[in-house]
């Protein structure tokens, strides 16, 4: 059977099933524990004194599990499993081939030195008897002998040849002793002679299907199924293990697996038991020139003949040509194992290997592979929770939004940026590396460390993550929690619900749909827009203290936002050009949390034009809260709808909602307006975060004051231009960039009929030490007004740039297209300029600029700066060189976005 099982299994992978040449199959030697005990079952369920039916149903047993097994292989690589084996690891298959090669020299011991090997110090004497050690020692003498001259001749016939002339050297040797064969078989010389009268058939005469005990073979069923999931773990480990060593990159395993269940099939079909690829015979078969077809089926024509011609060549055969073959291999899977790999793998790695090793020859084999994959799984996890899942961590100052900002916006969040915590998370998230994360976060709530740079928004960027488990979910939503006790606002952004990492977040309940109503969590999809947002909570602090409370009854109406990102103002007090409630009041309305819905960058803007520390107007927007818990409000209200709604096109409120206010006389400096953080303030109280976002709100307003012009000044003031939006430009931003002091005088001109005068100088402010105003009146006398309705475009990329722009009210998005994906980089703002690299270098557009909200821009003809450069060059190039600074702030903004991020 074991012969037949050979010749099958050869001819099905010699004839083209497989795709190794000289794959050489052989009957599944480990599966005989398996066949005993399909036996066993047989032999106490039929009983004793029945032996033709044991027998009988013990072969049909043996040829049913064949089939079973066939059946198994040929289900695996018809669906394509077979690259399920590709993700067993490398190192562990370097392991199983050193233990078959420590198989093969216990094999060579054991058959040369006739003794079973074991675990006791009486093997150990054994071994070392006289007699025993010249046997196994003159085998092992030879395989040295073979490995040297290896070195010397590298003909690939030259180890056939050199076990083809052993014998013959033995024999001369063995007659110039005067042994007998008798003597040389009874003494362990050569292998005993195999029983001449069994013929090769004789296992045929054991089938007897009349005789079969059916209840029996039934119950074999698990033990055959048993049988079959160990024969498939062969072809993880024989299969690639053989690729390995043979250099064999186009290995397709499901033809292997394929090629395993024909040859199965076949072999149950003549009812003979289970074959598979042998590792140890393929390889030395093909590194001795058997690497072909040919050879493969020469080996099955000789496998043949011993079959039907009898095996009686086997007792001539001398013991040390197999021992010393055996050896042979066997140290040379060692050397592969051990040796080639020292200095290769890493440690870790190379202690799985010879722990590999010593449990297959302690434990056994099967068992020694089941080691390695536990300490493989041991090992991954360990080394996995020592690399950095942080990837980076930085702060507001360093990581900034791209959103082109005012100058006052830009020294506000210098000064506060730092409650803003950046961390970029990678990889895999599990239970081994989310406790690094997690310790992280917990030393930023630290109180020694809160102490000296509190936070309010932990921001997290989980776009290089790549996958999360149940356990880091979990731990996300501690993380939330813990956050949520500082009043920390957590803020997940590049999160995309429809794949696996933005599911198990759902899932969890730290954000999405699926997340309960937490006013201190929201999600982005980008980390711009998350970083944007953040901003704007911490400028919300800023303008509030420009305020006044309200007094009058029926103050504020809400009005929900107008685009995703965007608040709209109190309808009812500040006028917008987004419009009214009352001009919408048939659309539906969205939820506007006051906790997690910021004003946009656009009503920031807004809110810096047409608020002064005189005007006692405020707009609906989240810091309502502020002024809630501060006793002006007494409840706030939320408006229904789904963000979802929204993006259609502006979505207004549905009617004039009145909020209640407080009844009782406030006086005019009262807290809110003129809170310093010192303590005295019931919302602000003393939160070392609250003081230093006050104090930068102190120091900017301060230097307003300073900057105020006199009653006394003599001429027009930048300040003094008559009241209107640019005119609110001019009396809040002019004052607070410090370029502009009560001693600078402008020429006695009508300077408030020139629009863009505001807004370049609201654009250059902080840029030199230096008063420009005579020169930028001169250049804003060239600028023509340009309006720009929603969803029009100002350029597209690739057209030649024709002018300058500066904003006057609106939001402007640019845009830029990444490999057929268009991307909003950059929000512009009002009181900016865009489009100037271009315009001083004539190069065509890089970008697409488009209008989010109606918009008012001021152009620059390129015509009319020609015109200017020529009529007064030392104007256009001071214009130029100021242009330019101002264009470096938003290439060092953009640049080190992009560096962070």
């Amino acid at each position: 059977m074991f012969l037949l099982s050979t010749v099958v299994c050869q001819l099905t992978f010699s004839l083209g099933a497989s795709t190794f040449p000289g794959a050489n199959g052989g009957m599944m030697i480990e599966a005989i524990p398996f066949l005993h005990t399909i036996c066993e079952i047989v032999v106490a369920t039929v009983g004793q004194g029945n032996d033709h039916s044991i027998v009988a149903t013990t072969m049909a047993a043996y040829a049913l599990s064949s089939i079973i097994t066939g059946l198994s292989f040929l289900a695996l690589g018809y669906f394509n499993l077979g690259a399920l084996v590709d993700f067993f690891p490398r190192h562990i298959l370097v392991g199983c081939i050193g233990g078959v090669g420590y198989f093969l020299i216990q094999t060579a011991v054991e058959i040369t030195g006739q003794v079973v090997l074991h675990l006791d110090l009486a093997t150990l004497w054994k071994l070392f008897e006289p007699h025993v050690l010249s046997l196994w020692g003159s085998s092992l003498l030879l395989a040295l002998l073979l490995r040297v001259m290896c070195h010397r001749f590298t003909h690939p016939f030259f180890i056939p040849s050199f076990f083809v002339v052993v014998p013959i050297f033995f024999y001369i040797i063995a007659m110039g002793l005067g042994c007998s064969m008798a003597q040389l078989r009874e003494e362990g010389w050569v292998f005993q002679l195999p029983d001449a009268d069994v013929p090769f058939y004789d296992f045929y005469l054991k089938f007897d299907f009349a005789s079969i005990h059916w209840p029996a073979l039934l119950k074999t069923l698990p033990a055959m199924f048993g049988l079959t999931f160990f024969g498939i773990l062969h072809v993880p480990i024989n299969v690639p293990a053989l690729a390995v060593s043979t250099s064999k990159d186009d290995l397709d395993t499901n033809r292997e697996l394929v090629a395993h269940g024909l040859s199965n099939l076949f072999s149950g079909m003549m009812g003979t038991v289970q074959n598979y690829l042998i590792y140890s015979n393929s390889l030395f078969f093909i590194r001795t020139g058997g690497d072909s077809r040919l050879a493969g089926l020469m080996l099955a024509a000789v496998t043949t003949a011993i079959l039907v011609g009898g095996t009686q060549i086997v007792g001539f055969m001398p013991t040390i040509v197999v021992g010393s073959l055996i050896f042979h291999l066997g140290i040379d899977l060692m050397k592969e194992a051990l040796y080639n790999t020292w200095g290769v793998v890493n440690r870790i790695e190379y202690i799985t290997i010879s722990t590999i090793i010593v449990a297959m020859a302690g434990l056994g084999f099967i068992e020694g592979i089941f080691v390695g994959i536990l300490l493989a799984c041991f090992f991954f996890v360990f080394l996995y929770s020592r690399r950095r899942s942080t990837r980076a961590a930085y702060t507001g100052p360093t990581a900034r939004s791209t959103v082109r900002r005012l100058y006052r916006q830009r020294r506000f969040l210098d000064q506060v940026g730092s409650q803003i915590q950046v961390l970029q998370l990678q990889g895999f998230m599990f239970f081994g590396t989310i406790n690094s994360v997690e310790h992280t976060i917990r030393q930023y709530l630290c109180q020694r460390r809160w102490n000296m740079q509190p936070i309010r928004f932990l921001v997290l960027d989980i776009g290089l993550v790549t996958g999360m488990d149940f356990s880091a979910a979990e731990a996300f939503t501690r993380i939330k929690r813990l956050l949520r006790a500082r009043e920390v606002y957590f803020v997940v952004c590049r999160v995309d619900f429809n794949n696996e990492v933005g599911k198990a977040l759902q899932a969890a309940k730290v954000c999405g749909t699926n997340a309960q109503d937490d006013p201190y969590t929201c999600a982005f999809s980008t980390l711009n827009e998350g970083l944007e947002w953040c901003e704007n909570v911490l400028l919300e602090t800023y303008y509030l203290q420009r305020i006044q409370p309200p007094y009058q009854d029926g103050f504020g109406t809400q009005s929900a936002p107008g685009s995703p990102r965007q608040m709209a103002f109190n309808s009812h007090d500040i006028p917008t050009s987004v419009g009214n409630g009352e001009e919408h009041s048939g659309d539906r309305c969205v939820l506007a949390s006051p906790h997690t819905k910021a004003m946009s960058s656009h009503d920031l803007f807004k809110l810096a034009w047409n608020l002064n520390p005189q005007d006692s107007r405020l707009p609906h927007h989240p810091a309502t809260t502020v002024l809630k818990n501060a006793g002006y409000y007494s409840s706030a209200y939320l408006l229904p709808g789904t963000p979802g709604e929204q993006k259609s096109g502006p979505v207004h409120h549905a009617g004039a909602v009145p909020v209640e206010t407080r009844s009782e006389e406030l006086s005019a400096g009262s807290q809110l307006a003129e809170a310093e953080g010192n303590g005295t303030n019931p919302y602000f109280g003393s939160s070392p975060r609250l003081q230093q976002v006050l104090a930068a709100t102190h120091n900017l307003l301060a230097q307003e004051r300073d900057l105020r012009p006199t009653p006394s000044s003599q001429g027009r003031h930048v300040s003094d231009v008559p009241a209107s939006p640019l005119g609110s430009t001019l009396a809040v931003g002019s004052s607070a960039g410090g370029t502009t002091r009560a001693s600078q005088v402008l020429p006695a001109q009508p300077r408030n009929l020139i629009p863009p005068l505001g807004l370049l100088i609201q654009a250059f402010q902080d840029l030199d030490q230096v008063s420009h105003e005579d020169m930028l009146y001169t250049v804003s006398r060239c600028f023509i007004r340009h309006p720009l309705p929603a969803g029009a475009t100002l350029w597209h990329a690739g057209t030649p740039a024709e002018g300058l722009y500066v904003v006057e009210s609106g939001l402007l998005r640019l845009l830029v297209e990444i490999d057929g994906n268009v991307k909003n980089i950059e929000s512009i703002l009002p009181g900016t300029m865009v489009g100037e690299l271009s315009f001083f270098t004539r190069r065509t557009r890089l970008d697409t600029v488009v209008a989010e909200v109606d918009s008012v821009l001021w152009k620059l003809p390129l015509d009319a700066f020609e015109t200017l450069s020529k009529e007064n060059p030392k104007l256009a190039l001071d214009f130029t060189r100021l242009a330019l600074c101002y264009s470096a702030q938003s290439i060092d903004n953009a640049t080190t976005f992009a560096f962070y991020h």
